[in-house]
């Protein structure tokens, strides 16, 4: 009944979420081997990955590669920080406001690849993770949003980014085990409680005395990070620092978003 139930959730029957994911699968591979158009300024162009030279420019050229550790960094993270630091490659900005929109809604999974790859580099060159992983860990999706979207955005990512350094992804390690609302219109109070417990680890035993860095696609307050990172800890990981593309520029006074 469950299963049922699930599959006509809001009168949508499971099989047309499972050909729109395909059908969005598609679109993808026709994009990345046969690129038509810039998903940024919409112009035609003979080569590249989804954006044109000058759009592949402006993204690279706009990065803003920093090291976030400091407690004034996180401003509507309320009580116990449980992760040792976050590195982000961007602020969030329109441009990478549409290509995370594009991952995560639009099928668009090799981007997210391509993108990771593209901070990797960055980060790489500018030294700023200043620390070697024991192993990276993607941001679980609950497995009926992984069934709903077909794949977790963050785990491309993730593979981008740690192929860049030469760092294990490891999906075995943790799961999101209670389904949450999404972050995106919640204050930075409610993004805690959305996400206090959500996570678990899997194998305690393999995260024992390790140093692991969390992959996520943007950070904001740093809620779900820091969910990740306690649940970790508690199973005795002895540090957990934080990867996103993304995170936006926080100010105490300016919203709790």
């Amino acid at each position: 009944m469950n299963f049922i139930q699930g599959a006509f959730r809001n009168g949508k029957p499971l099989f047309s979420r499972v050909r729109r994911a395909a059908e969005a699968g598609l679109r993808d591979a026709l994009d990345f081997a046969f690129p038509r158009s810039c998903l940024l300024c919409g112009n035609g162009f003979d080569e590249g990955r989804w954006l044109c030279p000058v759009c592949g420019r402006r993204v690279r050229e706009s990065a803003a590669a920093a090291l976030h550790s400091d407690p004034e960094d996180f401003p509507y993270l309320a009580g116990e920080r449980h992760f040792d630091g976050l590195a982000a490659c961007w602020e969030f900005n329109p441009d990478l406001e549409q290509c995370v929109h594009r991952i995560k809604y639009s099928g668009m999974e090799r981007l997210g690849r391509h993108l990771g790859v593209l901070a990797g580099e960055i980060l790489r060159e500018k030294q700023i993770l200043g620390t070697r992983p024991d192993a990276v860990v993607p941001v679980p999706l609950h497995p009926v949003r992984r069934r709903e979207r077909g794949y977790n955005q963050s785990e491309r990512i993730a593979a981008g980014f740690a192929g860049v350094f030469g760092f294990s992804v490891r999906t075995d390690l943790l799961a999101r085990q209670r389904a949450t609302r999404t972050q995106t219109d919640l204050t930075g109070e409610e993004r805690q409680k959305n996400v206090s417990g959500a996570f678990r680890v899997l194998r305690p035993d393999s995260v024992r005395g390790l140093t692991l860095l969390i992959v996520d696609d943007v950070v904001t307050t740093g809620a779900t990070l820091n969910a990740c990172a306690r649940a970790l800890k508690d199973a005795g990981a002895s540090s957990v620092f934080g990867f996103a593309l993304a995170r936006p520029v926080l100010r105490t006074g300016a919203g709790t978003d």
